[in-house]
């Protein structure tokens, strides 16, 4: 179950990844790293200042994939600091229920450390444990 996600991994560099499910109070620290991620990068689909969620918004978003048994935000976290998110939530009609379209962001300063690959093992193993994926 996605309740039961949380996972500490020790990294190459000796810092400690927690990998986790999101929670509705995580929110406004989710807005921050989106934020800042979309500022900081080129390659998201999300350009700086295009990203409009407000605390409310975010507690939505978080409570759906809560309540959704076909959908999972992870929140990544070194120091007590969100360095990456992964989200995936399967198709909702029965000939695509069983695809899942995903996203994954890394804060620029935690990029080549193999947080972002722990964060898609961490969706695989979700995924692969889930009979609706």
């Amino acid at each position: 179950m996605k309740e039961d996600m949380n996972k500490k991994v020790m990294l190459d560099n000796g810092k400690q990844l927690i990998v986790r499910v999101a929670q509705q109070q995580d929110a406004e620290k989710l807005i921050c790293f989106v934020k800042q991620v979309t500022k900081d990068s080129k390659y998201l689909l999300l350009s700086d200042g295009e990203f409009s969620m407000n605390i409310e918004q975010e507690k939505a978003w978080i409570k759906s994939s809560e309540e959704d048994p076909g959908a999972i935000i992870l929140v990544g976290e070194i120091d007590s600091k969100v360095v990456a998110i992964t989200n995936a939530k399967n198709g909702n009609r029965k000939r695509n229920s069983h695809i899942a379209h995903l996203g994954t962001s890394v804060a620029e300063d935690f990029q080549g450390q193999g947080v972002g690959k722990v964060m898609m093992r961490e969706l695989c193993n979700w995924a692969k444990s889930n009979p609706l994926i």
